[in-house]
């Protein structure tokens, strides 16, 4: 993967745009590779891809706090106890 700015392109040719104005801050995969995350510099924007099912998912005022069962669990702010993708949607993403 190389990153800019602008945003990421993997090595097969896909591109992922930035996630918000602030560009690219962090970049990050699960442990099977499974989804794709980065956030703004600024933090305030997550970009999440499901690079199985081509699923993007962009996430204002989220934060990644890990993986499990490589799925995706976030919260709003350090401290506060994590939900998967699926509650945070409102539906259920498992898998």
């Amino acid at each position: 993967v190389q990153c800019s700015p602008e945003g990421c392109r993997f090595a097969e040719g896909t591109s992922f745009e930035a996630p918000g104005a602030a560009g690219v801050g962090e970049v990050g995969f699960s442990a099977q590779g499974r989804w794709f995350a980065a956030c703004t510099a600024d933090r305030r924007v997550l970009a999440l891809w499901d690079r199985q099912r081509d699923r993007r998912h962009r996430l204002r005022g989220w934060q990644l706090c890990g993986w499990y069962r490589e799925q995706p669990w976030l919260s709003r702010r350090d401290g506060d106890m994590p939900l998967a993708l699926g509650a945070v949607l409102g539906g259920d993403e498992a898998s």
